[in-house]
């Protein structure tokens, strides 16, 4: 029998949020050649934890040192058969500790600071918006 290899991957994302109470995403060019905008995080690297993922990841990507405020409850989970690869997600709620913004010019080409109603206007991978709108409730602690 022949079989492609099943793919996984573990994929932390960080939902940051400043001191106007708006959302940071990044603009990013897709697989399709495609922009979209996407939560700042990446794939967990063999022997990392989740938090020196996201750690790492939010620096290299923004340029912030974060402090996570709270694990959304969720696991999120895409299966992109086209590309043979599934996706797991895992959320926190982060706020600024300190740094200036600096995206990373190979991955992203813009960011944006959106209050929840702008957010859920952009154009998303369908993934990330339902992680949006299905954690609205908790997200009007920190947003709008």
């Amino acid at each position: 029998m022949d079989r492609k290899e099943d793919s996984f991957h573990l994929g932390v994302k960080a939902l940051i949020f400043n001191e106007k109470n708006k959302m940071l995403l990044l603009e990013r060019h897709h697989q399709s050649k495609k922009m979209y905008w996407d939560i700042p995080g990446g794939r967990v690297q063999r022997g990392e934890s989740l938090m020196e993922t996201l750690m790492r990841e939010v620096k290299e990507e923004t340029g912030f040192t974060i402090e996570p405020l709270e694990l959304l409850q969720n696991i999120w989970t895409k299966t992109e058969h086209k590309y043979n690869y599934q996706v797991f997600l895992v959320i926190y709620v982060c706020k600024i500790k300190s740094g200036k913004i600096k995206i990373a010019d190979n991955e992203t080409a813009d960011y944006g600071w959106f209050t929840m109603k702008e957010a859920l206007k952009l154009d998303f991978l369908p993934l990330n918006k339902e992680i949006i709108q299905q954690s609205k409730n908790i997200l009007k602690k920190y947003i709008d």
